[in-house]
């Protein structure tokens, strides 16, 4: 049995040697937690947080999105408006 002492959620996976174990199962009332097949003790084990995936393409927009503004200011095409005053007294 494999436990990983966080909140339980579906998000998390684990995989074995690439092997899917399937979604977790709830643990002590919280934790999630995996049955691992039997095999040799050198074996790959991966845990993975897939709404992170989520979470690094909106921060990886949000870069992109403040280089355009910089770059947008560094080269001088973001310019405060001008307002003309006109006088409306005719004599």
């Amino acid at each position: 049995m494999l436990t990983l002492p966080q909140s339980h959620n579906p998000g998390w996976t684990a995989t074995v040697d690439g092997v899917d174990l399937g979604a977790p199962l709830l643990i002590d009332g919280y934790a999630n937690g995996w049955l691992l097949p039997p095999g040799p003790s050198g074996r790959s084990l991966e845990l993975r947080w897939t709404p992170q995936r989520s979470v690094n393409v909106g921060l990886g927009i949000s870069a992109l999105g403040a280089l355009a503004i910089f770059a947008l200011i560094a080269t001088g095409r973001v310019r405060k408006k001008s307002t003309t005053v006109r006088s409306g007294c005719r004599r």
